[in-house]
């Protein structure tokens, strides 16, 4: 067997000697450069070359560098592959998934972008590992508004689980991914259909959860963008329905599918149908994430628009609402988005109520 060079030794040694000291970023420096020798000298799973890689490997992992600590590991044998390889990155896309779910931060960023580098590393690239991982970094585009790579991570993954044919509930997901972001940025006969398909399935498997009430929420978007309004009615419901059956009438997603049948009430000019959608909208919003949450303001000024277009009887209300508004969102910042646009909003609606009443 090959000899290790007296230089390689020298480091591994000072490497561990180090790190026993817990001069850690310093072990890591003679860590590396005994890793770079045992590379440059001795053939994979020699001896040396596996301690190196060891040191190195556990060194990294104290830094926080887990994909190539985990791959140095890997090779130094302290991991096995395969059944072990395989759950820990599934362990490793959950925690990104639950993560993501709490906001976007740099260190969430970084783990997502490291699950996928070491899944790719240890797994084909069909694998349903690699898939979520690219999932999380689909998650991480769309959250930051780069719905371009998005789209093509998203389509990336649904081509490759479409291809191994995986279980209906990681296909829906693909699809439903994609379907989004087609839908968001208004491509709407590619989502259409997309929607079409997932619906199929949610219900070809007796799905009745919240799920597929996500899932007809989308759909009846779609359908009220494509001018079939009694369609999107028709599917806003049921999805409203399963909301309020599974979640309870006060919870906020019920707010959701409620705002969505406003919106198809207001393309049909139904003003009162779509008043009563948007006022229980408001109610559980204001209850449930309170009275200063963008989305409780964002409806309660859209509820005071909606009476300003219906007649002279109810705009004085309407510029009522709009004006408690603006009161309320004057807890944000001067520049915060939705401010302005309720400042824009509040001058709109006065400007309208005075040609009213001079009328």
């Amino acid at each position: 067997m090959k000899r290790a060079p007296d230089k390689l030794l020298k480091a591994l040694n000072e490497a561990e000697a180090l790190h026993k000291a817990n001069k850690i970023s310093k072990a890591a420096q003679a860590g590396r450069q005994a890793y770079a020798l045992a590379v440059e000298y001795l053939p994979v799973g020699h001896p040396e070359r596996r301690r190196a890689a060891r040191v190195l490997g556990l060194l990294l992992m104290n830094l926080n560098q887990k994909a190539e600590a985990e791959r140095l590991l890997l090779e130094s044998g302290d991991l096995q592959a395969d059944g072990e390889i395989e759950s820990q990155v599934a362990a490793r896309n959950t925690q990104a998934t639950v993560r993501l779910q709490q906001g976007i931060t740099q260190e969430v960023m970084t783990m997502v972008v490291e699950n996928l580098q070491f899944a790719e590393e240890h797994l084909a690239a069909d694998s349903k590992g690699v898939t979520m991982a690219m999932a999380n970094l689909g998650m991480v585009c769309e959250q930051n508004d780069d719905l371009k790579a998005c789209e093509k991570i998203f389509a990336e993954v649904l081509r490759l689980r479409r291809a191994v044919g995986e279980r209906e509930e990681l296909l829906v997901a693909a699809i439903l991914d994609l379907a989004r972001i087609y839908l968001r940025t208004n491509q709407i006969r590619k989502c259409e259909p997309l929607y079409r398909e997932a619906l199929r399935i949610q219900e070809a498997s007796g799905d009745e959860g919240l799920g597929l009430a996500v899932t007809l929420n989308q759909y009846g978007a779609v359908c009220q963008k494509l001018g079939r309004p009694q369609e999107a009615i028709q599917h806003l419901e049921r999805s409203l329905e399963l909301r309020r059956s599974i979640l309870g009438v006060d919870h906020a997603q019920v707010a959701i599918s409620l705002r969505g049948l406003a919106r198809v009430y207001l393309q049909l000019e139904d003003g009162p149908k779509a008043d009563d959608a948007m006022d229980t909208a408001w109610r559980i919003y204001d209850r449930a994430l309170g009275p200063h949450h963008p989305k409780t303001l964002q409806v309660l000024v859209e509820r005071g628009m909606n009476m300003m277009g219906m007649g002279p009887e109810r705009a004085g209300e309407g510029l009522e609402l709009v004006r408690k508004g603006d009161a309320l969102a004057a807890v944000l910042p001067p520049d915060d988005p939705m401010r302005r646009d309720i400042r824009s909003f509040l001058a709109t609606a006065e400007e309208l109520y005075r040609r009213m009443c001079s009328a």
